[in-house]
């Protein structure tokens, strides 16, 4: 039995020297990559720290073109533009010396300002009735049969006018040579 013993102890001990260095260094590395775990553990924690800390600051950035130009006729621009050019156009007249001709192109600038185009038609021809001057507007209602158009009411406006200026030219050659003639 000593000898059994003897030999239990001799392969324990070459055994101990031979695994011994094996599991230190099996422990060395087991600690040297718990270290390099805990490194990279800090490491992620300092990123999203970095991370959601950096989020709650503004981002210095351009600002957006988009929202720029959408600005700029909030600023520049006036909101009561068609309203107001409505306004004008529904009180818009025919000066006294102001013609036929210079009238229409005022009462078209006017309704396209206030985006009248589309309006009705009815709408249109009353707005421009009523900025007539009284003799054309008397004209007008002493026609029969008026087109409910706007450009035909237009049409004939221009028709009516040229009529009454076509009528005064005879007039006034009418009466010219009667004056000539009491002067002789």
């Amino acid at each position: 039995m000593d000898q059994i013993e003897e030999l239990r102890n001799s392969i324990t001990s070459d055994v101990d020297r031979q695994v011994t260095p094996l599991i230190d260094i099996l422990r060395a590395q087991i600690q040297s990559l718990r270290d390099d775990l805990q490194r990279v553990q800090i490491q992620t924690e300092q990123i999203q720290h970095r991370s959601s800390s950096s989020s709650k600051r503004p981002k210095p950035s351009l600002p957006d073109p988009e929202k720029f130009t959408g600005a700029i006729p909030r600023v520049y621009d006036n909101p009561n533009k068609v309203q107001e050019a409505e306004d004008r156009l529904l009180s818009v007249r025919q000066g006294g010396d102001e013609s036929l001709a210079a009238y229409i192109a005022k009462f078209e600038r006017l309704l396209y300002e206030a985006r009248g185009q589309h309006w009705p038609d009815v709408t249109k021809i009353s707005a421009f009735r009523k900025g007539l001057q009284a003799t054309m507007r008397n004209r007008l209602t002493q026609q029969l049969n008026l087109p409910r158009t706007y450009p035909e009411f237009l049409k004939i406006a221009r028709e009516l006018l040229s009529l009454s200026l076509a009528s005064a030219a005879v007039s006034i050659a009418c009466i010219a040579p009667i004056s000539i003639r009491s002067e002789l």
